[in-house]
């Protein structure tokens, strides 16, 4: 098992892919290992969290309702945070009905990370939102009750987001709980 000591001698690869894997020390793990494979692409892209949507999503499946939009939330999102980046990104794109857009936010703004955009075709969009829709623009979120939620919009009433037949997406965000700072360094001065 190489160690640091033998970065010199380990062999070199020019390219990676964004899945390649990382280890991560997970702080808060209860896992016998607190070492953690995390995706190359979420840490050299500045990003904490991930999550993907698949056109038979449950949620979205049990959606049978003709122009009703399905909001599927991903996660709850703690008090006091900061929230910089949001990136939507269609891997496969969505088929099954003629018009379909998602976007992005949490429970106060559904759109306030990613304005609507469709998902008929692959495509990556990032900050389109009300709230980080500039570089380097923060949302600081001090109170409790809120979720990172997706909404899919089949715009039209005479279509259903049940009856999408393929397509898949992935939303990446950036996230950290403002105590974590405290913790980055350990220098005081």
């Amino acid at each position: 098992m190489p160690t640091l000591d033998d970065i010199p001698i380990i062999p070199t690869n020019a390219a990676l892919k964004a899945n390649d894997s990382f280890p991560a020390n997970a702080v808060l793990s209860t896992a016998s290992s607190k070492v953690v494979q995390v995706p190359l692409a979420l840490i050299g892209q500045g990003f904490t969290h991930a999550f993907r949507i698949d056109f038979n999503n449950s949620e979205l499946d049990a959606n049978t309702t003709n122009d009703l939009d399905e909001s599927i939330t991903l996660m709850a999102i703690p008090a006091n945070c900061v929230v910089n980046k949001a990136r939507l990104v269609v891997v496969t794109a969505f088929t099954g009905i003629t018009t379909c857009n998602a976007f992005v936010g949490r429970t106060a703004d559904a759109d306030g990370y990613i304005a609507p955009v469709s998902v008929l075709a692959k495509t990556v969009v990032e900050n389109t939102g009300v709230y980080i829709d500039v570089v380097n623009e923060l949302d600081v979120i001090t109170a409790s009750g809120q979720n990172l939620v997706i909404v899919f919009d089949p715009g039209s009433n005479t279509q259903a987001v049940g009856s999408l037949t393929a397509g898949s997406l992935v939303v990446l965000l950036s996230l950290t709980e403002i105590a974590d700072y405290a913790n980055i360094t350990t220098a005081k001065l």
